[in-house]
């Protein structure tokens, strides 16, 4: 799908969720707006729109409100995600905004922004490392098991050298029931990058095997960067990346080109 016929769609998605959601239940105008306390992070003009977002969406913190990249849309951050709403506060559009000229998706880039994390605040003692080459370029995966596209990324990974690779084992039990048992087999193992490699390149499972473990720190750390996905990528500038690369995406990803 063209990047034009995507925004269409968004744009036709974004309308028809601000439809559904003023015939379900109109959101009151600013005049009506209650009484709320003002984080000082929001200005002062904004005040009456953050106090209609927080009586009615209270499951989503607004954390900042600041001008759109379109005259007359404001946009609304909370947490890692974003949203659009009019000055009023009377209509909610979900979705992304797209330059096309410069053909770039503006939501996208700063929902990465709002998620970057400080790879210094990181426990890597709660990882393991496979180091290919000098080992100069850092990557922090977050990764199961027994999830397929781990797997598809890891059979990317050996032709990508001189890098470092800070292992978070993140098993989501969810979806597979295994991944938990799996993922402490290799960590309690002798050798932890021969286990990892045998399980994700050669489906080789690790023996069941007990032993002190980061796994419930790994899902808490997890749960706490936004992590909803695996595998996750969190790169030497903070970036975090969701899902397969191939190797070049993954050469460039490390190299920090946007």
């Amino acid at each position: 799908m063209s990047l034009l016929s995507r925004a269409t769609t968004l744009a036709c998605f974004c309308i028809l969720l601000s439809a559904s959601a003023t015939m379900a239940e109109p959101v009151s105008d600013q005049a009506s707006a209650p009484a709320t306390q003002t984080p000082a992070g929001i200005k002062p003009e904004y005040a009456a729109v953050f106090a209609t977002l927080t009586e009615r969406f209270p499951e989503y913190p607004v954390d900042k409100i600041i001008p759109s990249p379109i005259a007359g849309l404001l946009e609304v951050d909370s947490g890692h995600h974003v949203f659009y709403v009019d000055p009023s506060g009377k209509y909610v559009l979900n979705g992304h905004v797209f330059d096309l000229v410069a053909r770039e998706d503006i939501t996208k880039a700063r929902m990465e922004d709002l998620s970057r994390v400080d790879p210094k605040e990181l426990p890597i003692a709660d990882a393991f490392d496979i180091v290919r080459g000098n080992g100069k370029r850092q990557v922090y995966i977050f990764s199961d098991p027994d999830c397929p596209y781990c797997r598809k990324l890891e059979q990317q990974i050996p032709s990508v050298s001189d890098v470092t690779i800070h292992v978070f084992l993140y098993p989501l039990t969810s979806l597979h029931p295994n991944a938990y048992d799996h993922a402490l087999g290799v960590w309690c193992s002798k050798d932890r990058q021969k286990s990892w490699s045998n399980e994700m390149l050669k489906g080789v499972d690790p023996a069941a095997a007990k032993c002190d473990n980061p796994l419930e720190r790994n899902l808490a750390l997890g749960e706490k960067l936004g992590v909803n996905a695996t595998p996750t990528m969190v790169f030497a500038d903070g970036r975090m990346h969701a899902g397969v690369v191939s190797a070049t995406e993954f050469e460039r990803l490390l190299n920090g080109s946007n």
